[in-house]
């Protein structure tokens, strides 16, 4: 017992210094070259593990800003850009901090006006909800639900804010409702997540705790399953400190410092991607915006998110290529997406029984949505095209109407059109 004891404090140590030190050069670096100095650019870019860690955060370069408990935000005002073979993706940043619909200056209008003058409808999610495939603005999901409620109201006013951020996984997209959202009265939020709460762990299958004999002194299996579970008990500050933006990535800049003083493992180990902790954690977030949503009386859909890796037998040339790309560069990809897919699944059947005699909060896997189309998907292993958006768009507007006709009906705003 106390040797285990010595063994958590002592990765408590490492975790803590490693994570509070590289931020703290961050925002050093920020403070003294600013944001979008050559020196700081080559400090997150080369050196940082956060971005180390996420492609599209290495690719937004500078276009972020640390943000308290939730880790980092899109910097307002900023544009991204993404080529594709056959068109390049830019979407813009307005000034309020989100990926607008289509007009920058609607977002900033529209949250000034009383929340029961209008039906607010708040998306969360990471790189696909925040449109990282669509072509402009208003080809992401968020623009396209927002257009297919307006048809069938047309003359409600509807605010849809697009919440999306790169990178974000469920444990993020709770603390921003909490700490931003909450506070501007949503009638409705939509969380579409699968993607980054499976692709953390997986990238984590090139380190085990029995990495080396240097290693299994510090860390064995078990202590290592234990850190996948972390309680909502934490006060915000202490949880985004010592767990940002969530355990997995503290494994994930622990697993390189333990890389660069150890050979590297046998192929065997790097095999073992499969972490069940991701889905003990999904069904935390989840389930804590589900509660947070039903004692605010806030109606609350939850998707879990198609991807390319499975349920779409019918792949166009360029989806052939893209999982072809993939499987090289994860070991054993496919194989180890659909573990962490199914037991994902599982979390939300179980989720959905649990909140079912709540209306207002439902659950729904769309993962097998593109399975009987043969049409061109997706732009990247995750990420949709237009089409894809809209496919997705169309899916959520068509379970969230009966909702929002409760929800117009009782602030009078309207009556649908006949279809």
């Amino acid at each position: 017992m106390k040797d285990r004891l010595i063994n958590l404090l002592l990765l408590a140590f490492v975790l803590v210094a490693i994570e509070g030190g590289s931020f703290a050069i961050m925002r050093g670096y920020y403070a003294l070259f600013g944001a979008d100095s050559p020196a700081a650019l080559e400090y997150v870019t080369r050196g940082h593990p956060l971005f180390v860690d996420n492609s599209d955060l290495r690719e937004t370069l500078l276009n972020i800003d640390y943000a308290p408990v939730v880790g980092y935000r899109l910097t307002p005002g900023t544009v991204h850009t993404r080529d594709y073979p056959t068109y390049t993706s830019r979407l813009e940043v307005d000034a309020a901090g989100f990926i607008h619909n289509g007009d920058a200056a609607r977002n900033e209008t529209m949250l000034a006006e009383g929340p029961e003058s209008l039906v607010r409808i708040v998306f969360f999610g990471g790189s696909t909800t925040a449109g990282r495939g669509a072509s402009d603005n208003a080809h992401t999901i968020p623009a396209q639900f927002e257009r297919a409620l307006q048809t069938t109201w047309p003359g409600v006013p509807f605010h849809v804010i697009n919440a999306g951020t790169w990178g974000y996984q469920s444990f993020q997209e709770d603390l921003l409702y909490l700490t931003r959202i909450r506070a501007l009265r949503p009638d409705m939020v939509v969380f579409l997540d699968g993607d980054n709460d499976a692709e953390v762990p997986l990238v984590l299958a090139d380190w085990r705790p029995y990495h080396s004999p240097l290693a299994e002194k510090v860390i064995n299996n078990h202590v290592y399953k234990g850190l996948f579970q972390p309680a909502f008990t934490l006060q915000l500050f202490a949880r985004s400190l010592l767990s940002f933006p969530q355990p997995m990535y503290s494994l994930a800049l622990l697993s390189r410092v333990v890389d660069r003083v150890t050979p590297p493992p046998p192929a065997e180990i790097l095999d073992a991607g499969f972490h069940p902790e991701a889905a003990r954690q999904l069904r935390d977030s989840l389930t804590a915006a589900a509660d947070r949503a039903q004692a605010d009386g806030t109606a609350a859909l939850f998707f879990l998110q198609p991807i390319l890796a499975l349920d779409k037998p019918q792949k166009s040339e360029r989806e052939r290529e893209l999982e072809a790309q993939t499987a090289g560069h994860i070991r054993n990809y496919a194989p180890m997406i659909a573990k962490y897919f199914a037991s994902f699944e599982s979390v939300y059947a179980g989720l959905d029984r649990e909140f079912r005699g709540d209306g207002l909060i439902q659950f729904h896997d769309i993962t097998g949505l593109f399975a009987t189309t043969s049409a061109h998907i997706y732009e990247s292993r995750w990420h949709y095209n237009d089409g894809g958006n809209g496919m997705i768009a169309a899916r959520m507007a068509h379970v969230a109407r009966p909702i929002v006709t409760q929800i117009v009906h009782r602030k009078g705003l309207g009556a649908p059109v006949a279809n």
